[in-house]
């Protein structure tokens, strides 16, 4: 029973690598299955955690694979995004490489300092995810460049507040709320030592 949050964050990851896949070979027509797949694996990112957090279910590794999973897809929609829609994905160029080279900056560091990948879930990012959610499906209906540059601007945002708390912690952590959590936790570490 203890798996089953980890199960459906597997389903997550696979439903997104699914889509990148058939992004990328042109087996079906977008319009018939990214908005579904989209939804479920959309669905199973706020089922998942919920699960974990209720039955007292957390873990590192689940903390590890949700993040993952999450990253996953958001690479599916925005590889989607650039093979369906080219013209505002072109638009919002230099925030896109901004948000990888930023994102991979922050992988590299927390592998670097921690020796783990980060896998934070604060609440900004809970909230970006959110609105990442239905700002997704506007921009897929709109293809409104103003709705994709806000997108990759919050996805920056939450980068930029993974790379402070991988900065401000002096360990390994997961799940951590906020800089302010991070700042208290490292000040608590430095009294014990």
């Amino acid at each position: 029973m203890k798996n089953i949050p980890n199960l459906i964050t597997s389903i997550r990851l696979f439903a997104a690598l699914a889509m990148i896949a058939i992004t990328w070979s042109g087996i079906a027509p977008v319009p018939t299955w990214f908005l579904p797949l989209f939804i479920a694996a959309a669905f199973s990112d706020m089922l998942d955690g919920y699960i974990a957090r209720k039955f007292s279910w957390c873990t590192d590794f689940g903390a590890t694979l949700d993040s993952v999973s999450d990253m996953a897809l958001y690479a599916a929609v925005f590889t989607c995004f650039l093979v369906y829609r080219t013209e505002a994905m072109t638009l919002c160029a230099p925030l896109f490489v901004s948000g990888v080279i930023i994102q991979v900056s922050h992988w590299a560091y927390s592998v670097w300092k921690h020796k783990q990948f980060p896998a934070y879930h604060s609440n900004l990012s809970r909230l970006v995810a959110y609105a990442m959610f239905f700002a997704c499906l506007y921009f897929w209906s709109t293809k409104s460049p103003i709705i994709l540059a806000a997108m990759l601007i919050f996805w920056i945002v939450c980068s930029l507040e993974g790379m402070i708390i991988t900065y401000v912690l002096s360990g390994p952590r997961s799940n951590i709320s906020d800089i302010r959590l991070a700042v208290a936790l490292s000040k608590q570490s430095r009294r014990e030592i």
